[in-house]
C-alpha cells in the first residue's frame, strides 16, 4: 500500500463466538520493516483494524490480514494499518507471542502461506519493528494510542475503524456481568462497551469516524448502536452469531471499494458480498436518538398492556427471531426489535401507532431495504437451557454499579430497576 489512501477505517470486528484451530497456515514471512514515523500524502480512505486475536481466534486473524494482503487497490487511494496481537500458540507465520503493528501491502501472489506488509514501530504504542511486546488489547490506552498513530501517520478524507474479534453478551468480571469487546486472553480481561466509547472519543477528538465496523457477533444490539452513536456516521454489525471467517477483505478492500464512497456506500458494499444467512446491520447513526425514544416508549405501553397477560406474551415471544451465545454459564438472549414490536402490535392493537413509529425510525436507522437487523437484550440462559432468574447489575437501573451503559441508564420503559418502580417490560415478564 503506498503512502496516500490513509483510509483509516477503525472497525470493531468481532469473530465468531467459537472457534476450534484447524490446519495453521502462514509457514513463512517475508515482511518489511519501518522503525521510524513516516508522515504519508493525504489519501482518500484509511482503515483502522483492531485485532485483539489473544485468545483462540489467532489463527483467524491471520487468515483475515492474508485476505486484506490479497486485495487490490490503489495504495495511494486506500490506507489499511493493522494492529495484531497473538497468543503465540499458533504454529504459523513466525508464531509470535505479542502485539505487531502493520501497514498492510499488497502481495501479488493472492492468498498464499506467508505475510509481506510491513512491520511498523511505533512510540506512541511502546512498539518497535525488531523486537515483540505484549500490549493489552483491553485496555484502552491500546486503542486510543493506535487511533491517534494512525491519524497523524496516516491522514485521510475519511477514517474507518474496524473492531475484530469476539463479542460477548453480559461477560462476567468480578462476580458482574458486561458486555464486552476485545477478549485479552494474556492480560484475563476485556474492554466493556462504554470504554471502548470512551477510547474513541478521546481519539477522535470530536471528529467522528466515516465507518465504525464491527466483525464479530452480537454487535447491531440497541445499546450497542446507542452507546456509539456520537462516535461515526455509520455502523455496521451483525445482530446475531458469525462464521469464524468474517468478513471477506480480499473482496470487500478491492472489487468492493470505491475511493469516492461515502462511509453509507462502503456499508451497503460490505453487506451485499455477505453471506445470505447473514444479519448484517448497516445504520445510519444520526437517528439512534429518535429510535431509542420512540422503542422505550414503546416499552413501556406494551409492559403496561402486558401486565395482565404475563403468560400470554411470554408464549408469543416465544415465537420472534432471537440469538443466544452458547458455551457458558450464563448465555446472553438477543431478541429482534421488530418481532418484538410487531408482536406487540398482534397482541394489543391498541400499540399499533407506537409501534409503527418505532419500524418507521427502523427504516430510517437501517439503511438497508428489509434488513432492520438490530436487536435488544432479553436476559440469559444458564447452561441447561434454563433462563436465569435475575438480570446483570449492568443491566439494572439503581443497582449501584459504575460503567452502565446509557441505554440502561436512560431506560424507562424496558431496562429492569431494582425496585421495579418503573414497571418496564423487563419488570413485568420477569
Amino acid at each position: 500500500m503506498k503512502w496516500k489512501l490513509c483510509l483509516v477505517s477503525v472497525f470493531a470486528i468481532f469473530v465468531s463466538c467459537s472457534f476450534t484451530p484447524g490446519t495453521s497456515l502462514h509457514k513463512s514471512s517475508a515482511v518489511q520493516i519501518r522503525e521510524n514515523n513516516f508522515i504519508h500524502d493525504k489519501a482518500d480512505w484509511t482503515v483502522m483494524v483492531y485485532m485483539p486475536a489473544d485468545n483462540n481466534l489467532e489463527e483467524a486473524a491471520l487468515e483475515d490480514l492474508n485476505e486484506m494482503e490479497a486485495a487490490e487497490y490503489d495504495e495511494e487511494k486506500l490506507n489499511v494499518v493493522v494492529l495484531l496481537d497473538t497468543d503465540g500458540f499458533n504454529d504459523g507465520i513466525d508464531d509470535w507471542p505479542g502485539t505487531r503493528l502493520y501497514e498492510v501491502k499488497h502481495d501479488k501472489s493472492g492468498m498464499n502461506q506467508s505475510l509481506c506488509s510491513i512491520r511498523l514501530g511505533s512510540p506512541e504504542l511502546g512498539l518497535s519493528s525488531r523486537t515483540d511486546k505484549e500490549l493489552n488489547m483491553a485496555d484502552k490506552r491500546t486503542m486510543c494510542n493506535f487511533i491517534k498513530y494512525v491519524k497523524k501517520n496516516y491522514p485521510a478524507e475519511h477514517f474507518a475503524l474496524v473492531v475484530w474479534g469476539h463479542g460477548t453478551g453480559y461477560r462476567s468480571l468480578s462476580k458482574s456481568n458486561t458486555r464486552a469487546v476485545a477478549i485479552d486472553d494474556t492480560s484475563s480481561s476485556f474492554m466493556p462497551i462504554p470504554t471502548l466509547r470512551d477510547a474513541l472519543e478521546q481519539s477522535i477528538d470530536g471528529e467522528k469516524l466515516d465507518f465504525l465496523g464491527f466483525d464479530t457477533c452480537f454487535a447491531s444490539e440497541i445499546e450497542v448502536m446507542y452507546e456509539l452513536k456520537d462516535t461515526a456516521h455509520y455502523f455496521v454489525g451483525e445482530e446475531g452469531t458469525q462464521p469464524v471467517s468474517g468478513w471477506d477483505y480480499c473482496k470487500w478492500l478491492g472489487s468492493g471499494f470505491s475511493y469516492d464512497d461515502s462511509g453509507l456506500e462502503l456499508g451497503k458494499k460490505l453487506a451485499l458480498i455477505s453471506n445470505s444467512d447473514s444479519h448484517l446491520c448497516v445504520a445510519d447513526l444520526s437517528n439512534l436518538e429518535n429510535l431509542f425514544l420512540s422503542f422505550d416508549e414503546f416499552a413501556l405501553k406494551f409492559a403496561k398492556a402486558a401486565a395482565e397477560k404475563k403468560s400470554v406474551v411470554t408464549e408469543k415471544l416465544k415465537g420472534v427471531q432471537s440469538f443466544k451465545s452458547y458455551g457458558a454459564a450464563l448465555n446472553p438472549v438477543y431478541i429482534d426489535v421488530v418481532g418484538m414490536v410487531r408482536c406487540g402490535m398482534e397482541l394489543f392493537p391498541s400499540l399499533k401507532e407506537s409501534a409503527e413509529d418505532v419500524e418507521r425510525l427502523l427504516g430510517e436507522v437501517c439503511v438497508l431495504s428489509k434488513n432492520e437487523n438490530i436487536g435488544v437484550y432479553f436476559g440469559s440462559v444458564k447452561s441447561d437451557g434454563i433462563p436465569a432468574s435475575e438480570f446483570s447489575p449492568y443491566y439494572v437501573q439503581g443497582s449501584g454499579v459504575s460503567g452502565q451503559c446509557e441505554f440502561v441508564k436512560k431506560s424507562k420503559g424496558y431496562v429492569p430497576s431494582s425496585s421495579k418502580e418503573n414497571k418496564s417490560l423487563l419488570d413485568v415478564l420477569f
